[in-house]
């Protein structure tokens, strides 16, 4: 069985300018709703997948849903969401 991308996320992928390389990024929500994991991209250009209760500095993940990702961190609760394209 094969996998497709999601069409947006895969548009972007290829676009300059969409993704900021230089912070920690939000690139992909996979999963279902019970277990849902979280494609993080970090400003070296490593990748991860993650899941609830995972922690990254500098905090912990404490949600995910469709279109985001909570990280309890020292200074509060961050919100990380899927990248869009600014209106050309």
């Amino acid at each position: 069985m094969t996998e497709t991308s999601n069409p947006t996320i895969a548009q972007h992928a290829t676009e300059i300018g969409v993704i900021n390389l230089n912070k920690r990024t939000l690139i992909g929500i996979v999963g279902t709703a019970e277990k849902r994991r979280v494609l993080v991209r970090f400003p070296g250009g490593k990748i991860e997948t993650l899941t609830l209760g995972d922690t990254l500095k500098p905090g912990k993940i404490i949600a995910i849903s469709e279109d985001a990702v909570m990280i309890d961190t020292p200074t509060g609760a961050q919100k990380l969401t899927l990248p869009t394209r600014s209106a050309a």
